[in-house]
């Protein structure tokens, strides 16, 4: 749990204690912000040839026909091809702009659907929960993700120039999470309910899992600066808190605690003398905001950068 001082955290009235912390119920504008940002960091320069949206998912938060207007090629990159096509039908593409749309299903560490196939036939090798459980922390402690390379579509989608525009809007977080639920499902489908609580409770599960999304993290920040071109711009955002807002008398909210989801609470500490931040910015995302006595929502902090590579010395 993050205990630093948050800016929407408010203090209790009337000298009482309560369980939780008070908060000012807001209004969501994330998707706003997020378009008006990358809009932003999407502004005219020399070229523009190729843009890159990483994690894609349904492009709510993203500017897709815009995009399209504006660049020669938009790839769209996600595992979840449903969502890709409903977020490019959603988005009221046509004639020439939609043909400049591109969309590829992929993983963007590298490593998941081989890491959960592996842990797969060691539940079926190892015969105990403990000695799967050994064998599981081990391969997390072993498996290292790639860069991700996206295919090439034709000579204006060739990624070997780079692209003039990245899009990576609060994906770093969810790296993750297709291990983490696989790991999940399968503990459910071949353990007893005891050994499912087991590897819940696990500290060198949690540690393994922890340091590999770290690992994650970290080549997923080099594939940023891999993939994009010399004068090109990054859009990178990301959740770097959480809290679970509940609905309290009178119409004020309330959270039990703060919990990060990334690795500090400064997005900034991802990047390295390979990028340089020109422009930062802070803001709240409310999902399923509480309007009544047993509703629970979320609140998430959000952080977005404008990013471009280093210039040499």
């Amino acid at each position: 749990m993050d205990r630093s001082p948050d800016p929407l955290f408010v203090s209790g009235s009337g000298g009482q204690t309560h369980p939780w912390t008070k908060l000012r119920p807001q209004a969501d504008d994330h998707v706003a912000i997020s378009r008006r940002g990358i809009l932003d960091t999407a502004s005219p320069r020399n070229s523009r040839r190729t843009a890159l949206v990483l994690g894609a998912g349904r492009c709510e938060e993203v500017p897709l026909a815009e995009l399209a207007a504006q660049f020669e090629r938009v790839h769209l990159v996600d595992s979840d091809e449903e969502a890709l096509l409903a977020g490019m039908r959603e988005a009221g593409l046509s004639g020439s702009t939609g043909d400049r749309v591109a969309y590829e299903v992929a993983d963007l560490t590298g490593v998941s659907a081989s890491f959960l196939a592996a842990a797969e036939t060691l539940s079926l090798s190892q015969g105990t929960f403990a000695r799967w459980h050994d064998a599981l922390v081990e391969l997390a402690t072993q498996t290292q993700p790639r860069p991700f390379a996206p295919q090439a579509h034709g000579e204006a989608g060739n990624p070997a120039v780079g692209y003039d525009l990245i899009v990576a809007s609060c994906v770093l977080c969810q790296l993750h999470v297709a291990v983490a639920t696989g790991i999940a499902s399968l503990v459910a489908e071949r353990f007893s309910k005891a050994d499912a609580a087991a590897l819940h409770a696990s500290n060198a599960w949690t540690e393994a899992l922890q340091s590999l999304a770290r690992r994650m993290e970290a080549t997923f920040v080099d594939s940023l600066a891999l993939l994009l071109a010399p004068e090109g711009r990054i859009y990178f955002s990301d959740t770097v808190q959480v809290c679970f807002i509940h609905y309290l008398p009178g119409g004020e909210w309330g959270t039990p605690g703060t919990y990060r989801l990334t690795r500090t609470t400064d997005l900034a500490d991802y990047l390295d003398r390979r990028f340089e931040v020109e422009r930062l910015g802070e803001w709240s995302w409310v999902v399923k905001p509480p309007r009544e006595s047993g509703q629970i929502g979320r609140l998430f902090r959000v952080q977005g950068l404008r990013l471009r590579l280093a210039t040499s010395s």
